[in-house]
């Protein structure tokens, strides 16, 4: 989780943080293998990096709006296992899954 708070820490040549960008271009399941989304909820949810996680893709879906609709749902699709499999928050997933923007 230090990487990925290294990665926050640090922008792109866009001025984003270099942990949004990363997500989007590790889009899972859409755009590359699971690992990354597994490996970073796994760590996140046997420490207490959780929140920050769910912040990160948070923010990733607010800066979504210069990138795919499809990108955008995925990310979404992400945020929802966040909530429902790590913080069994399942209100907070149920916007995401009824077609409610976020």
């Amino acid at each position: 989780m230090n990487v990925f708070r290294g990665l926050h820490a640090s922008s792109d040549e866009q001025g984003r943080n270099r942990l949004t960008s990363y997500i989007h271009r590790k889009n899972w399941p859409y755009e590359s293998p699971p690992e990354f989304f597994y490996m970073a909820a796994t760590a996140a949810n046997k420490t207490p990096c959780l929140p920050f996680l769910i912040g990160a893709y948070e923010a990733a879906i607010v800066a979504a709006a210069t990138i795919s609709n499809m990108s955008l749902l995925v990310l979404q699709v992400a945020l929802v296992k966040l909530y429902t499999n790590c913080q069994y928050d399942f209100a907070k997933a149920e916007p995401l899954v009824s077609g409610k923007n976020y």
